[in-house]
């Protein structure tokens, strides 16, 4: 399930984050949803979606763009732009997720304009696509179908973590 809650604040219980990170969109599982009436809740979350409408705010190089000399030889990143204001969020949104679950990987979508990103987060970083002009590019909407048929393990939820049994909860 896909929430517009920008304007949401978290309602995770125990949640100490710093931040008060407000993403463009939440998606849900359709088994895990919020209680009605919540708005947003960090520890029930799949992955964000955050939209930008202006090229300038992808905070990742293009193909071409990754030749040009910077100065700050950083080959993947944009560092002189409101790009690595997006960066920031898209980490915070992130790191907001995997400090509230158990996770050993999550996603982020990143829409800028007419294209899209998808990241994969874990222990060690981010993978980041190339450019995905959806609208004549059907990879987006691939993932998307792919994740909803996805396992909860294929999603990036550690399965050797869950609630505690009966029996746990008395010997605790």
């Amino acid at each position: 399930m896909l929430f517009h809650m920008h304007n949401s604040a978290d309602t995770a219980p125990c949640n100490n984050f710093p931040y008060s990170c407000k993403p463009d969109c939440s998606v849900y599982d359709h088994n895990r949803l919020p209680q009605e009436g919540e708005t947003l809740d960090s520890s029930l979350i799949e992955f964000t979606i955050e939209f930008k409408t202006r090229r300038s705010q992808d905070p990742f190089r293009h193909g071409l763009d990754r030749n040009v000399d910077t100065g700050k030889n950083n080959p993947l990143m944009v560092t002189e732009s409101t790009g690595s204001e997006t960066a920031g969020q898209v980490i915070a949104y992130t790191t907001l997720i995997l400090s509230t679950q158990y996770h050993m990987h999550t996603f982020s979508v990143l829409i800028i304009n007419d294209y899209a990103r998808l990241i994969c987060w874990d222990r060690s970083g981010a993978i980041v696509t190339e450019p995905i002009y959806y609208n004549n590019q059907l990879y987006l909407f691939d993932f998307l179908v792919h994740y909803n048929h996805a396992s909860n393990e294929a999603r990036g939820h550690n399965p050797t973590v869950g609630p505690p049994t009966n029996h746990e909860v008395q010997a605790a």
